[in-house]
């Protein structure tokens, strides 16, 4: 199971999309599971920051 899985986004990038992105930066040859899984550990990290920066500037 995925911990990161619907955590907070409704629509996120295809599978395919990011596949594709991946490998135009050298990573090849993942599965499906991979690309998931780092797909939706980037959009945690994402969240983190965005909450981070807006409790630094006071929008929280």
């Amino acid at each position: 199971m995925n911990p990161f899985r619907g955590h907070f986004v409704k629509k996120k990038l295809s599978i395919a999309y990011c596949r594709k992105v991946l490998e135009r930066s050298g990573k090849e040859n993942l599965t499906d599971e991979q690309v998931e899984r780092i797909r939706d550990a980037l959009y945690v990290i994402a969240d983190v920051q965005i909450n981070h920066s807006k409790s630094k500037n006071g929008f929280e």
